[in-house]
């Protein structure tokens, strides 16, 4: 059906205001429009009245001022705070094994003493502060020496109340976990084999049929999970005092007296000669010899004992002014010379194109190479601290050692 001419196609969808009244459709008469509603006035002026106090609380106080509730508690997180009257300073947080030595990225462990007991002190990249581990020694023991095997998860140490000029009694097991009685009595000196995992070489005293007593060489293999070693297997036998400088796969590099000896696996002499040897890398060791009356440093060939002597790599080669070690796993020889103005550290090796030379701030000694030589250890000649040296960028790293504390052994792995 269509629509007439006269009316709308689209009819007006009525709107409603505001106030709820419907309007007209378009064309109708309008009505008058009601009146508005009155509002009361009170919450206004409620409103007026708080702004106005707020207002005036700016203006005499300050801005007021919110503040989330903390999610923890600073004060654990903040340093301890100086005295009230500011008569001490405040603490400080220690740096951590990576930040005071950059460039480690393994475990440090060492093996120290107080005097009376036996720790070792273990520092993760992130640790500020060592996890401590103490093994109280029976008796009056006093601690001489410790050594790491190769892996560097098992360790030795040797203490006993004559001191390192007597016999002394040997612990075995993991650096954390030292049994309360020694395992062998009475050894003279031990050493581990340079890349074999947990084999121990040692001389110790025995007593013949008659009145004769002798030294004699002795390996064994330790378990490191029972702290317990295998039976013991008899190389040679000495007629004088005998310290073992290094065991390795090329046999045996012995300090008899005041002669060097290297003996083969079976304990042969390969070959002998006079002087003194305190340390040995693969291929060569360093060795105190005797020349015109001052003992001198000199090089030799682990091979056949023959010498070149230091003083042809620059180095001062008086025993009175200079120290040398060997590291372990490679040929590389560190000589500290002590100056009035300091230490002149030199590393010589083979595969060096030339010696690095460092000047070093102080009287240290030479204390070893970690395993993997990437750092020389010196020893602070009037604290119980180590430097850690890095020879091949000369940078120097103080490192402080708990007080009280004497460092036997170190290893970094």
């Amino acid at each position: 059906m269509e629509a007439s001419e006269n009316e709308p196609q689209v009819r007006p969808i009525p709107i409603v205001d505001d106030d709820g009244v419907r309007l007209p459709d378009a064309g109708a008469t309008r009505s008058p429009h009601a009146e508005s509603p009155q509002r009361p006035l009170l919450p206004l002026a409620v409103a007026g009245t708080a702004i106005s106090v707020l207002v005036i609380a700016v203006t005499l106080f300050g801005a007021v001022e919110f503040r989330d509730t903390p999610s923890s508690d600073p004060a654990s997180f903040s340093i301890a705070a100086s005295d009230e009257d500011g008569s001490s300073p405040p603490e400080t947080i220690p740096p951590s094994l990576e930040e005071a030595v950059p460039g480690i990225t393994d475990r440090l462990t060492l093996i120290t003493t107080d005097g009376s007991a036996l720790w070792t002190l273990v520092w993760d990249p992130s640790y500020r502060v060592p996890k401590p581990y103490s093994m109280t020694s029976p008796g009056t023991e006093s601690w001489n020496s410790a050594s790491f095997d190769a892996s560097g998860r098992v360790a030795n140490a040797l203490g006993g109340s004559f001191g390192a000029a007597g016999p002394q009694d040997l612990w075995l097991g993991q650096p954390t976990q030292f049994d309360q009685e020694a395992n062998i009595d009475e050894i003279w000196s031990a050493a581990w084999h340079a890349t074999e995992v947990s084999r121990l070489a040692y001389v110790t005293f025995v007593t013949g049929a008659g009145s004769d007593a002798m030294l004699q060489l002795w390996t064994t293999e330790i378990d490191p999970l029972t702290n317990s070693h295998s039976p013991p297997q008899f190389v040679t036998d000495f007629a004088g005092l005998a310290n073992i400088v290094r065991w390795d796969s090329s046999g045996f590099l012995m300090q008899l007296g005041d002669q060097t000896v290297a003996l083969d696996s079976t304990g042969d002499e390969i070959w002998s000669n006079d002087g003194w040897s305190p340390s040995a890398s693969p291929n060569h060791l360093p060795q105190v010899r005797m020349d015109g009356g001052d003992p001198q440093w000199y090089l030799a060939d682990r091979a056949t004992g023959d010498r070149v002597s230091f003083a042809e790599f620059g180095i001062n080669a008086s025993v009175s002014v200079t120290d040398v070690v060997a590291a372990p796993s490679n040929d590389l020889f560190a000589a500290a010379t002590h100056r009035d103005r300091g230490t002149t550290v030199t590393v010589i090796g083979p595969q060096l194109s030339a010696p690095r030379v460092v000047q070093v701030m102080g009287n240290p000694t030479p204390y070893g190479f970690t395993s993997d030589a990437s750092f020389l250890i010196l020893k602070v000649s009037d604290t119980n601290d180590l430097i850690f040296l890095d020879w091949r960028t000369g940078a120097v790293h103080p490192f402080d050692v708990p007080d009280g504390q004497i460092v036997l052994a170190l290893n970094l792995g």
